[in-house]
């Protein structure tokens, strides 16, 4: 990849592929392409962007709660605590248990839920770590927050773009697995040696007890931890695009931590066969009747639990020396096309 121009930011990094097996080669914890700790997120169409919930300006929610819809980041704090708020309060009028106990979680969300409009002034320490499993919690259950799924198994996130691409009944296009690489923080450019005070992105790994889906998913959120960092984020602004930004504002240039790998829908099939292979199935994620309930939809799309997935296996492993390639090979080969997209110019 050359040097971006002057006012040219790296988004993300692309690698396209056309066949399933090289995508599964690309990504394997062993033999892959990957030469960092990494999380995944699989999406079902290719064109979703990085971008949580409770950043979006449309949802039942922004029309039940009273919030202007300023370009500012202290209405999407008081938006998010806000629904969060009313989440508490609902759950605990049902008598369902609150993580970190009902009192303490509404006195932390007020902090940023009384929110003064006019004076513009908000607390940018949101979200409060005492509050993150409450938020998990109400992410999982449909609350806007600005949580995002995602896992360290890279096959579970490869199951869910072809899963959400079958049962999207998308004919024409790609899914997208994508990739964050945490890195350690950039140096500013000139004489100043310090690097940036903190992390651009957090992650956190939820309790598994109690929690078989988590469990099973190898599931974590990554978040934006505060707009102390500097850059606030906006409305409709993904992850992706939110550290391209910040890149900008404080001189930086260096390779994003994101990458999209995509996939013909075409290939929406064979993918879930090989992840099946791998002892990824929507069984093997969903614990219990959610479980046996998505692997019913996903047979109605021709594809047998048994006979898929040994064909997958013999498929994936007739020739394991394939498995050392890296990916200049691959590029090579003309099995996968790297490129980096640009963020907004401004």
């Amino acid at each position: 990849m050359g040097k971006a121009s002057e006012n040219e930011w790296a988004s993300f990094e692309e690698w396209r592929f056309l066949k399933a097996r090289d995508l599964i080669e690309a990504i394997s914890p062993t033999h892959g392409v990957l030469e960092k700790p990494s999380s995944f997120r699989g999406h079902g169409q290719a064109e979703w962007s990085l971008l949580p919930t409770a950043w979006r300006r449309v949802g039942d929610y922004q029309n039940l709660i009273n919030v202007r819809e300023p370009d500012s980041y202290e209405a999407l704090v008081y938006f998010e605590a806000s629904a969060v708020f009313q989440f508490v309060l609902m759950a605990d009028q049902q008598g369902l248990s609150i993580p970190g106990g009902r009192e303490e979680m509404l006195t932390s969300i007020s902090r940023f839920n009384e929110i003064d409009q006019e004076d513009g002034e908000t607390p940018l320490q949101w979200p409060p770590t005492d509050i993150l499993e409450c938020l998990a919690l109400a992410q999982h259950y449909g609350v806007p927050t600005r949580l995002l799924d995602w896992t360290d198994n890279p096959y579970v996130a490869a199951y869910f773009a072809a899963e959400g691409s079958l049962l999207g009944r998308h004919n024409e296009g790609s899914l997208a697995i994508w990739i964050y690489e945490e890195v350690a923080p950039p140096h500013v450019w000139g004489s100043n040696p310090d690097p940036l005070p903190a992390p651009r992105l957090s992650c956190y790994r939820p309790p598994y007890f109690g929690n078989d889906n988590v469990q099973a998913q190898h599931g974590m959120f990554v978040y934006v931890p505060g707009a102390d960092l500097g850059t606030p984020p906006r409305w409709n602004e993904g992850f992706n695009d939110l550290e391209a930004r910040r890149q900008r504002e404080f001189g930086l240039q260096f390779p994003p931590p994101f990458k999209k790998l995509t996939l013909p829908y075409s290939q929406a099939q064979d993918l879930l066969h090989l992840v099946r292979a791998l002892g990824v199935s929507a069984t093997s994620l969903f614990p219990g009747y959610d479980g046996a309930a998505r692997a019913s939809k996903v047979t109605n799309y021709g594809i047998s639990p048994d006979d898929g997935a040994l064909a997958a296996e013999e498929e994936m492993w007739v020739d394991p020396s394939r498995h050392n390639i890296r990916l200049q090979a691959m590029v090579q080969a003309g099995k996968v096309q790297v490129r980096s997209w640009l963020s907004h110019r401004e």
